[in-house]
C-alpha cells in the first residue's frame, strides 16, 4: 500500500456541508439585513473558508462583522438539521484504510456539531484521533496540527497523505512534508497537489500499487 496514513479535512471533503453552510450564509444576509444574494457567489467565498466569507460579506455589505458572525452561527447551528451527508464512496475508503493503517481527521469545525455527524453515520470507529477547532492549534495552512498527529504517532511521512478540498488544506500537507490529495467533485484542480481527484473512488488508484492485496475486493476498482 503506497500511503498508509491518511490525514482527512471535514467539511467538503468527507462530508458534503457546503451547501447548508451557504445556505445560512443567505438566510442570514436575507432575514437579518434584507440583502439578496447569490448562492454560487457564496458558495465560493464559504469554500475558501468560513472567516474569509464572514469577512467579504461584512465588507461588502457594510454590516458590522462580528454581529454578522453570531447571527450566522444562531442560524447555521441553530436552525438547519445537519442533512450534509458523506460523498459517494468515503466510507469505504475509510474501511479500506483502517484495515491496514490509519485515518486521522483535522477539521476547523468545533467538536459538538462534528460529533453529531460522525456518531449519526457511525464514523468516529475509522479514526484514530480526530483533531477539531476546540484543540486550539492555529488553523490550517498553518502546519501545526499535522506536526502534532505526525509526531504523536510516528507517522512515515512518506506514507502519509493529506486529503482536502482547499488550497489551505494542501498547503498544510506540503508544509508538513507529506503528499496531498485536492478533491473536488466538480473538477478543478491546483497545481500544489501531488493529486487531484473529483471522486473519492479514485483515491483507490493511489492508496495502493496495482500488485497490492491481491485477491481483495478494491482491485478492480476504477
Amino acid at each position: 500500500m503506497r500511503f498508509r496514513n491518511l490525514i482527512w479535512d471535514f467539511d467538503g471533503t468527507l462530508f458534503d456541508t457546503y451547501p447548508e453552510i451557504t445556505q445560512a450564509f443567505l438566510d442570514t444576509l436575507k432575514k437579518d439585513y434584507g440583502v439578496e444574494y447569490d448562492f454560487h457567489e457564496a458558495f465560493s467565498l464559504a469554500k475558501a473558508s468560513i472567516s474569509f466569507c464572514i469577512d467579504s460579506l461584512a465588507e461588502e455589505f457594510n454590516i458590522d462583522r462580528e454581529k454578522f458572525s453570531e447571527k450566522y452561527k444562531e442560524r447555521y447551528f441553530g436552525e438547519l438539521t445537519y442533512e450534509g451527508k458523506p460523498f459517494e464512496n468515503v466510507e469505504e475508503v475509510l474501511e479500506y484504510v483502517s484495515q491496514r493503517g490509519r485515518n486521522f481527521l483535522i477539521t476547523h469545525r468545533g467538536s459538538e456539531s462534528l460529533n453529531e455527524f460522525l456518531t449519526r453515520n457511525d464514523f468516529n470507529k475509522y479514526f484514530t484521533e480526530i483533531v477539531s477547532s476546540d484543540a486550539n492549534f492555529p488553523l490550517k495552512p498553518d502546519p501545526a496540527s499535522f506536526n502534532y498527529i505526525i509526531d504523536k504517532y510516528k507517522l512515515k511521512k512518506e506514507e502519509t497523505l493529506g486529503v482536502g478540498d482547499r488550497i489551505l488544506d494542501i498547503e498544510a500537507a506540503n508544509s508538513a512534508g507529506i503528499k496531498s490529495c485536492f478533491f473536488d467533485p466538480g473538477g478543478s484542480k491546483i497545481g500544489v497537489a501531488d493529486y487531484n481527484i473529483d471522486k473519492m473512488k479514485d483515491l483507490f488508484k493511489i492508496l495502493k500499487k496495482t500488485d497490492d492485496f491481491p485477491g481483495t475486493s478494491f482491485d478492480n476498482r476504477g
